[in-house]
C-alpha cells in the first residue's frame, strides 16, 4: 500500500511521510501555514501573510498568488465531466471566495456566509 501524508507545522514548514518514513525534503515557507490540499500533482499552501502557494512534490514552488484579505479556507473542487478539472477554491475574510485553476482565477464569489461538508 502506498500512501503520502502531508503535514504543515508551527515552525512554518512542511514535511511529507511517504509509507511511514519522513522525506527528507521539506518545505520552507515565509510564513506560517494556515491550511493546505494536495491535488494529483501538487501541494497547495494557504499562508498567514495572505499567499497562496503550489509546490510539486520535489520541492519545486510552481507560483504564489498574493489574496487581498486573510485566508481562511482552502478546498479542492475536481469535476469530471468530458475531462478531469482541479481547482482549488480560496476561503478569504472579506467575504469573498475565489476559485482558482492553477494560478488563473476562475471566478471570484461574494458570500456572507459558507459551510463545507463532507
Amino acid at each position: 500500500v502506498n500512501y503520502r501524508v502531508i503535514v504543515g507545522c508551527r515552525d512554518g514548514n512542511i514535511y511529507q511521510v511517504k509509507n511511514g518514513q519522513i522525506l527528507g525534503r521539506k518545505l520552507e515557507l515565509e510564513s506560517g501555514p494556515v491550511c493546505l490540499e494536495a491535488l494529483s500533482n501538487s501541494i497547495v499552501v494557504a499562508c498567514m501573510d495572505r499567499t497562496v502557494h503550489s509546490y510539486t512534490f520535489k520541492g519545486r514552488k510552481n507560483f504564489s498568488i498574493h489574496m487581498p484579505s486573510n485566508v481562511t479556507a482552502l478546498e479542492t473542487i475536481v469535476t469530471r465531466q468530458h475531462r478531469t478539472v482541479e481547482c482549488f477554491a480560496v476561503g478569504l475574510a472579506g467575504n469573498e471566495v475565489r476559485v482558482y485553476n492553477g494560478k488563473g482565477c476562475c471566478c471570484v464569489f461574494s458570500v456572507i456566509v459558507a459551510y463545507v461538508f463532507s
